[in-house]
């Protein structure tokens, strides 16, 4: 789900005038290698355990896809907005989820689906727990928005790519009892940092319709020096 690297590019080329440069795409096949290198190596080799796995693998490039359009089409419809536009997006995508995704899940769930389970807690707990969850995920949302309108879908897809090393690192440093990765995966973790350098080093420059833009002002004559113009030609023409 991570690796939406190679779609947000080429979604990015087309749309958004990315720039196809050999180190970008160095840096995208690089990262590609790096999420391959990672996940493939060491993974189960029994016959039900591997078509679990080829499924789940469908189902992340599918997710893929859609958050790779998703990112773009932001992108190329809103520019640069301002913070509270994107206040008010990420509160409807809230709304969204509530309204849309969770019928969806409940359904889901009726029907015996089962990664979709929707269970309810009465603990004391329970209300501080999701009231944490929701401005983490808002918080994370609006981090998105914001590195998209900043930067570019493509850094944005770069830096989360940095998720897979971290979140081994976490596994074996945090979690109790740790799990430590596989020594064949490291060299994946090693691309996908070298990935990353690569393209947040080599970012697009300022687009050319915001410069086109700052010359033709820079340009304009400022009213106060054009009235100061026309009062000395007037005087002159007295004189």
């Amino acid at each position: 789900f991570q690796s939406s690297i190679a779609v947000v590019y080429v979604l990015s080329i087309f749309f958004l005038g990315e720039s196809c440069r050999p180190i970008k795409i160095v840096g995208v096949l690089l990262a590609l290698a790096g999420v391959c290198v990672a996940s493939l190596v060491g993974q189960p080799v029994s016959s039900s355990a591997r078509q679990q796995y080829l499924g789940g693998v469908l189902l992340a490039v599918a997710a893929d896809f859609s958050k790779a359009a998703y990112q773009v089409w932001f992108k190329c419809a809103f520019g640069q907005p301002p913070f509270k536009f994107m206040l008010l997006f990420g509160s409807l995508v809230g709304v969204a989820h509530v309204a849309v995704i969770l019928p969806i899940i409940a359904v889901l769930d009726a029907l015996g689906v089962p990664d979709a389970r929707i269970g309810l807690s009465a603990g004391r707990g329970a209300a501080g727990l999701i009231a944490l969850a929701a401005l983490v995920a808002a918080t994370v949302n609006l981090g998105f928005l914001t590195t998209i309108a900043l930067r570019s879908p493509l850094f944005l897809a770069s830096l989360q790519l940095l998720a897979i090393p971290l979140s081994v690192l976490f596994d074996y440093t945090i979690r109790n009892p740790p799990i430590v990765p596989n020594t064949w995966c490291v060299p994946g973790y090693m691309m996908i940092f070298v990935a990353f350098y690569i393209l947040a080093c080599h970012h697009n420059p300022k687009p050319i319709e915001y410069a086109v833009d700052t010359q033709i002002e820079m340009s304009e004559p400022h009213p106060t020096a054009m009235g100061k113009e026309i009062e000395d030609d007037v005087d002159c023409e007295r004189l």
